[in-house]
């Protein structure tokens, strides 16, 4: 019987590779068009940040939400179920997530950070990262059938939203980061078991959104 010490990450999984980038390419195909839909509202996200202020902090709350709900329900719930047994409370988590941000975008408690801010500029650039995400597919050669988009696959809906929470402050952000980032620590994890490269991106996600919340709360 092999030691403890000997196993690895992908001893631990209970799909294959294969498998995983089948059942991608499936959710894609029966999922159009609703990634324009989900990319749309990214780039809508990223608009709104370009342009801060108070009620646009709210609606780009409001548009998340909606991005959580989609990919919790859509990916989680009804096809990362049949294959991983951990997507159910997932999902459930997606499904608490939507509600802080709904609930945020309704109480204000969020708002733009100031110009300068170096975590706001890193947040932007997460932000813009989380629209190029769908394009990692075809460059690592996986083609563009697996190319997971804002809204639909958890990887970049939890990079938008980490980048998106980077470029606020208020109370509630601590809060509404640890969602995304156990999200992106999984999908690392996952990515890693599965030996895909592409593991660096939620992976400097986490280190990032994690180094922010670490650093507590932003100055006044």
């Amino acid at each position: 019987m092999p030691q403890w010490w000997t196993y690895t990450l992908g001893d631990f999984l209970m799909f294959s590779p294969r498998t995983y980038a089948r059942l991608i390419e499936r959710y894609n195909a029966g999922a159009w068009p609703w990634q324009l839909v989900g990319w749309a509202a990214a780039a809508a996200v990223l608009g709104l940040r370009l342009r801060p202020r108070w009620a646009g902090a709210a609606a780009a709350a409001l548009l998340l939400g909606g991005t959580w709900v989609g990919m919790g329900y859509g990916f989680f719930w009804e096809r990362y179920a049949a294959i991983n047994f951990a997507a159910r409370p997932l999902a459930a988590v997606c499904a608490l997530e939507a509600v802080l941000l709904f609930r945020a975008a309704r109480n204000g408690g969020l708002e733009p950070a100031r110009t300068g801010d170096r975590r706001a500029g890193i947040g932007t650039l997460l932000l813009a990262a989380a629209l190029l995400y769908p394009a990692l597919a075809p460059l690592l050669g996986h083609g563009w059938r697996q190319a997971e988009i804002v809204g639909l696959m958890p990887d970049p809906t939890a990079i938008a939203t980490i980048g998106w929470l980077l470029t606020m402050r208020g109370r509630g952000r601590g809060v509404l980061l640890a969602a995304p980032l156990l999200l992106v620590a999984v999908g690392a994890l996952t990515l890693v078991a599965l030996r895909r490269p592409e593991a660096a991106a939620p992976g400097l996600a986490l280190l990032l959104g994690g180094a922010a919340l670490a650093r507590g709360k932003p100055a006044k």
